[in-house]
């Protein structure tokens, strides 16, 4: 696991000096190295992440968890990083306001989406009283 996330930093680290090199001669090809670099590592990080959703699942499981909560959280966890990722390749291209905007969409989304969560832990706390 420390080996996978240092292969990881060091890949980040080598794209970052050759985008710093890039941008100089040309900005375009420059996002476009981020933008596959960004890719690149999202993708190397998926096989971990479908073994940490199995074992979340696997507990959720044993608990007695509605399935619903458990995709409600993983739906504002994946919004939130997909997000932080545009936000930050918006923010490389030096458009920082259409990167707040990304972020306040965010934000509406994962309210919207955990709205069932609450309504249903109100109901609950209404039976208790």
């Amino acid at each position: 696991m420390i080996g996978f996330l240092l292969k990881v930093c060091i890949f980040a680290i080598v794209a970052a000096l050759a985008v710093v090199i890039v941008r100089e001669q040309n900005k375009e090809i420059a996002i476009i190295l981020v933008v596959v670099c960004s890719v690149a590592i999202l993708i190397a990080i998926a096989d971990l992440l479908s073994g940490f959703v199995a074992a979340i699942r696997s507990y959720i499981e044993d608990l007695g968890v509605a399935p619903a909560y458990f995709k409600t959280v993983f739906k504002i966890v994946f919004v939130a990083y997909a997000a932080q990722i545009a936000c930050d390749i918006v923010e490389d291209m030096n458009v920082k306001s259409l990167s707040s905007k990304i972020g306040l969409t965010a934000k509406i989304v994962i309210l919207a989406l955990a709205m069932p969560v609450v309504a249903e832990f109100v109901d609950l706390i209404k039976g208790v009283l």
